[in-house]
C-alpha cells in the first residue's frame, strides 16, 4: 500500500514538472516571439519615420513604399501616426492622416472589428477614432446590433457615432437607456467634438436624463467659458434644485457676473447649498453692493454659509475692516467667533 502510495506521489510531481516546464517553454517561446515583435516595429519607425515627416509636415508627395503590408509594419505606422495625432494639433496634418488611413488601414481596422477577442474590437474601435475612419462607421453599427458589445464598447461607439452619425449620437444620448454616472457622462461630454456639446445644451437639455445635465454644467464650469453665464443663469429658474445649485457652482469657477439679480435670491433660500453659493459670488461684486447680503449670511444658521460669508469677507480691505468691527455690528455670538477667525486669516 506504501509502495503505491510513493509511486502515485512520483507519478504526480513528473508530470507537474512536465507541466511546468512546458508552460515555461511557452512563455519563454512567446516573450521571444513578442521582442522579435517589437524589433521590426522599431526596426520600420526608423526607418520609414523621416519619410512620414515630409509627408505629414512638408507635404511632400506620398509614397506607394509608406503603405504597410504586413502586421508588424502596420502597428509601427499606427505608432508613427499616433505621435503626430497626440502632440500636433494642425488640421490639415489630422486630414492627410484620416485621408490615409479610410485609403490604406481601413480593412485591417474591419477585420479587427469582427474578431471574439474583446481587447482586439476595443484596440481597433480606439484607432476608428483616432484615425476619424468614417468608412467604417456601417461596420460599427453592425457590431452593436450583432453582438452584445461591453459597456466599454459601447461608450467608444458613442464617441465614434458623435463623429461621423451626430444624429444617431444624440438619440442614443437622448434615450435615457445609458444608466451612466455623473462621471461617466463628463468622461463622454469631454470626448466629443464642442459643436456636438453645444447642440446638445441649446436644445436637448431638458431630455437629458439628471445625471448628463450635472454633468454637462460641471463641464461647463471645467472650461470657465464666459460666454456660457447667460445659459447658466436661465439654469437657475429650473426646479430642480441640484440644477441650480450646480449652475451657481459654475458661475463661481468662470469667476465673472452677470445679473445679479439672477442669482441674489438665493439669499434667502431654504436650501443652505445654494445660500453657500451665493456667499461665494458675492467676492465678484463691489464690496458695498455685497454687504448688506454678506451681513445677513454671516448671521446664517448654517455654519458653513457662515463660515463661507465670513471668508468673502476676508478676500478684500473694507471686507477685513468689517470684520474687524464685529462686536459693534454683530449680535449672533456664534457669527463674532467665526468672523473673528477669518479676520485673522485675513491679516
Amino acid at each position: 500500500m506504501i509502495d503505491l502510495s510513493i509511486e502515485f506521489l512520483m507519478y504526480t510531481i513528473v508530470v507537474a514538472l512536465f507541466l511546468l516546464g512546458s508552460i515555461l517553454s511557452y512563455l519563454g517561446s512567446k516573450s521571444i516571439q513578442l521582442v522579435h515583435k517589437n524589433k521590426k516595429i522599431e526596426e520600420y519607425v526608423t526607418i520609414q519615420q523621416d519619410q512620414w515627416y515630409d509627408v505629414l509636415l512638408n507635404k511632400s508627395p506620398f509614397s506607394v513604399t509608406l503603405i504597410p503590408k504586413r502586421t508588424n509594419e502596420i502597428e509601427a505606422v499606427e505608432r508613427i501616426l499616433l505621435s503626430y495625432i497626440h502632440h500636433i494639433s494642425d488640421q490639415q496634418i489630422i486630414e492627410r492622416i484620416e485621408r490615409f488611413s479610410n485609403q490604406y488601414l481601413f480593412k485591417h481596422y474591419q477585420s479587427l472589428l469582427k474578431v471574439s477577442n474583446w481587447s482586439t474590437r476595443m484596440n481597433a474601435l480606439y484607432r476608428v477614432i483616432d484615425f476619424r475612419i468614417d468608412r467604417l462607421l456601417a461596420d460599427c453599427i453592425q457590431l452593436e446590433d450583432q453582438k452584445k458589445v461591453s459597456k466599454d464598447e459601447y461608450f467608444l461607439l458613442l464617441i465614434i457615432y458623435s463623429l461621423f452619425d451626430k444624429q444617431r449620437f444624440i438619440e442614443k444620448v437622448l434615450s435615457n437607456e445609458l444608466n451612466f454616472s455623473v462621471y461617466q457622462y463628463k468622461k463622454l461630454f469631454t470626448s466629443i467634438e464642442e459643436t456636438v456639446l453645444t447642440e446638445i445644451r441649446h436644445h436637448y437639455f431638458a431630455e437629458l436624463e439628471d445625471n448628463g445635465k450635472y454633468a454637462l454644467i460641471d463641464i461647463i464650469a471645467f472650461k470657465r467659458n464666459w460666454n456660457d453665464l447667460i445659459w447658466l443663469e436661465s439654469q437657475l429658474q429650473q426646479a430642480e434644485p441640484e440644477i441650480r445649485i450646480r449652475s451657481l457652482k459654475a458661475m463661481n469657477e468662470i469667476g465673472i457676473l452677470g445679473e445679479s439679480q439672477s442669482y441674489l435670491r438665493f439669499v434667502d433660500s431654504k436650501i443652505w447649498q445654494e445660500r453657500l453659493m451665493v456667499a461665494k459670488l458675492l467676492q465678484y461684486l463691489p464690496f458695498e453692493e455685497a454687504m448688506p447680503y454678506l451681513n445677513q449670511l454671516i448671521q446664517d444658521e448654517s455654519f458653513v454659509v457662515r463660515a463661507q460669508a465670513a471668508e468673502t469677507f476676508s478676500k478684500s480691505e473694507d471686507g477685513r475692516n468689517y470684520l474687524a468691527e464685529v462686536d459693534a455690528r454683530l449680535k449672533d455670538p456664534y457669527a463674532i467667533d467665526i468672523a473673528r477667525e477669518y479676520m485673522l486669516k485675513g491679516s
